[in-house]
């Protein structure tokens, strides 16, 4: 044969067979399928040939081999997804696909149309949820940075059902940051907003993150005070957006909460361990840089977090049962913190870093 002479090509083959496309495929990935199954019959009649007649169809081939196409089967256990198909639906599922699949979140197969080293394939039904979810999802830090209140208050309204959390494993996985229902969110928002007096507020009302500050002893109830807020035994105003820097309320609207304390039953999850150093500060009504002093001295243990440093939240606790902020007895007492200071040096009481003990303090002042 001439070294330079070129080979005959075989014959080409017609396939003839009915395009029958599904409402969940598109039309390549039906003529793939088709494809694929026209195969799978030929190969079972071979099969049958030989004495293994247990495999002569075409959906019993697709189980018991990786050839069949990726949508092969797929009416019988639902639709199935790509690498690609799946990161579309839920932005981060490629970058997390081998710890989903560790742990058992979604079913997968190999993509045998692909060849032995194909990519994976994925059971639709959960991704499919997670999707939904994903669509639906507003980090928990979000909501915080929204509202303008620490992150134990958002806690408390998500154990009240004033707000509901994202519970899908896929999304937890994806997400790691936890994510409540954006659309309960901003359901809340909209009642607010409808609750609200129609006019501006008067001259004398104070945003109810100010007014919150004659309350103390450790976390301030406000999941029960926005409670109130909702069902109209408070009265408010706002002035921009819904947080509590715009929400205002008449001076001692919330003196009903400065002996209540918010409770964690065995029902309900405990609050985070860890707290943030402007959580802190709003539990202890001083500022941020107060915390900073009480942990240089030792009061507070002050510990890098994963985004900032954090704090014990049983210490924060701890503190401000026994001891007060001048701030704290200034708005009690309708006054000044250098006026309260003053007073009370001048009664002979000793600060404990810039604290008053809480129990004299507050039967020393006349308190409005």
């Amino acid at each position: 044969m001439d070294a330079y002479a070129v080979p005959a090509q075989a014959p080409r083959r017609r396939l003839r067979f009915d395009l029958d496309i599904r409402e969940d495929e598109s039309v390549p990935g039906a003529i793939a399928r088709a494809v694929a199954e026209h195969h799978l019959v030929r190969i079972g009649a071979v099969l049958k040939e030989a004495g293994h007649g247990r495999y002569a169809g075409a959906t019993q081939l697709a189980d018991a081999t990786t050839f069949a196409s990726p949508r092969a089967g797929a009416r019988r256990g639902g639709r199935l997804y790509t690498g690609h198909e799946a990161n579309r639906i839920l932005p981060g599922f490629a970058t997390h696909a081998t710890e989903i699949r560790r742990l058992g979140l979604v079913a997968s197969r190999s993509d045998g149309a692909r060849g032995i080293m194909g990519s994976l394939l994925y059971h639709s039904g959960p991704i499919d949820a997670a999707g939904a979810c994903w669509r639906d999802a507003t980090p928990v830090t979000t909501i915080v940075a929204r509202l303008r209140l620490p992150l134990y208050a958002v806690e408390q309204m998500i154990d009240s059902g004033l707000l509901e959390l994202l519970e899908d494993p896929i999304l937890a996985v994806v997400m790691r940051r936890r994510q409540a229902i954006a659309s309960v969110f901003d359901d809340l928002l909209r009642r607010l907003r409808r609750q609200a007096r129609r006019r501006a507020p008067p001259s004398t009302a104070l945003p109810i993150g100010w007014e919150s500050r004659r309350i103390g002893g450790g976390p301030k109830p406000w999941s029960k005070i926005f409670d109130d807020l909702l069902d109209g035994s408070i009265p408010f105003w706002i002035d921009g957006e819904p947080d509590a820097d715009h929400l205002f309320v008449n001076p001692g609207s919330l003196d009903a909460f400065i002996d209540h304390r918010p409770s964690v039953g065995p029902e309900q999850p405990s609050y985070t361990a860890a707290i943030s150093t402007g959580d802190a500060a709003e539990m202890l009504n001083v500022i941020p840089r107060h915390v900073v002093r009480l942990a240089s001295a030792g009061v507070l243990t002050r510990t890098a977090g994963l985004r900032a440093m954090t704090i014990p939240m049983d210490e924060v606790e701890r503190v401000a049962r026994r001891h007060v902020s001048a701030a704290e007895l200034a708005r009690r007492a309708r006054t000044s913190a250098e006026a309260v200071n003053e007073r009370l040096r001048i009664a002979g009481f000793i600060p404990f870093h810039g604290l008053w003990d809480r129990t004299a303090a507050l039967g020393a002042l006349p308190l409005a």
